[in-house]
């Protein structure tokens, strides 16, 4: 009996290979976080760069350079178009309108709540920009909202279940208010 345990007894105390296991234990996990990390820093970085060019697009309706544009609409595409790097047009969502004139407008929460910009998604194989629910550069004085949106789309299996509606996807929603600027007509 004691010569059927004495390999089993050895092979316990082998060191040999512990490494190796503990890697295989910790490596997947580990590469998981990192691919994570990744996928939600990939994340910010999109939303802020639809911000920042959103933001720059935006400038072209409050200086009334788009409303003194025989094409207005073209003139803002083609500005929020340069400004991005790493998304591409045809994923982008944008609707521009007018919610309001004089200097006491009133703006009101339900203003931002529109259905066909909330239930759009999805890109057309365009590669331009998708208007929803119109564009008006506005006129001068205005109160204009100018929103654009895009749906981002997880590489992390974990985190398709944690965000999103269980698709994996996730839209980013950049909203700007301001007054147009009083320039002449």
């Amino acid at each position: 009996m004691k010569a059927l345990a004495r390999p089993w007894v050895r092979l316990a105390r082998d060191q040999r290979g512990a490494t190796a296991m503990e890697f295989a234990l910790v490596g997947p996990l580990f590469l998981l976080t990192m691919l994570a990390v990744f996928d939600v820093s990939w994340m910010f970085a999109r939303n802020m760069e639809l911000d920042s060019a959103t933001r720059a697009a935006s400038r072209e309706i409050r200086t009334g350079a788009a409303y003194r544009n025989d094409d207005p609409q073209g003139l803002f595409e083609s500005r929020l178009c340069g400004e991005l790097v790493t998304i591409d047009c045809g994923e982008v969502l944008v609707e521009v309108s007018e919610i309001g004139t004089g200097r006491f407008a009133h703006v009101s929460p339900t203003d931002f709540t529109g259905e066909t910009f909330a239930s759009s998604s999805g890109i057309d194989g365009t590669g331009a920009v998708r208007v929803i629910g119109g564009f008006t550069a506005g006129s001068p004085d205005a109160v204009m909202s100018v929103r654009t949106g895009l749906q981002h789309r997880f590489m992390t299996p974990m985190l398709h279940m944690l965000w999103g509606d269980g698709d994996g996807q996730i839209q980013f929603t950049v909203t700007e208010v301001f007054r147009n600027e009083p320039f002449p007509p």
